[in-house]
């Protein structure tokens, strides 16, 4: 009769996870992955994915699913913003909301600072309450207490700390 092919298989018969490099194997050949191989195509600025059963797969849900028996139920956060850092330790199950809340700092940021702009001859810190979906706008005639105030806020808000680094 043979062995199953690799589309009846679990998961976790397909390939093995290692939470503390956060690379997955293969198990089993696929294609032309031999047993032993990474899995995974990695380019820079997005994810690494990977095709199972003729689907693709971004590889940290894979790694979630492996590690905790089940797939996450939201969106996962790579907590220090490295895409391709599938440690566990680096990925949190998350809501839509809560991971926008932990974003790198904006490529067109002037002042250095998420939420703090120079507006005329003062800072301003503008920040959005994701409960309610109102602004905290506020003028500060210096940038330590904009950037304190920024700070404060997003932690009021419930912000991740690494939102803006």
């Amino acid at each position: 009769m043979g062995r199953p092919k690799a589309k009846d298989l679990p998961l976790h018969e397909i390939m093995e996870y290692d939470p503390e490099s956060g690379e997955l194997y293969w198990k089993v050949p696929l294609g032309r992955q031999m047993i032993g191989d990474k899995v995974g195509h990695r380019e820079p600025n997005k994810y690494i994915t990977t095709r199972i059963r003729g689907k693709s797969y971004p590889v940290h849900r894979l790694a979630w699913e492996l590690y905790y028996g089940e797939p996450p139920k939201g969106e996962i956060d790579h907590i220090n913003h490295d895409k391709h850092d599938n440690r566990i330790s680096n990925l949190r199950d998350v809501t839509r909301s809560q991971n926008q809340r932990n974003q790198r700092r904006n490529t067109n940021n002037t002042s250095g600072v998420t939420n703090v702009y120079m507006c005329g001859d003062v800072w301003r810190v503008y920040i959005t309450d994701p409960s309610t979906g109102k602004p905290f706008t506020k003028r500060c005639k210096n940038f330590d207490d904009a950037v304190m105030l920024a700070f404060a806020k997003r932690m009021e808000f419930g912000y991740h700390p690494n939102h803006g680094v």
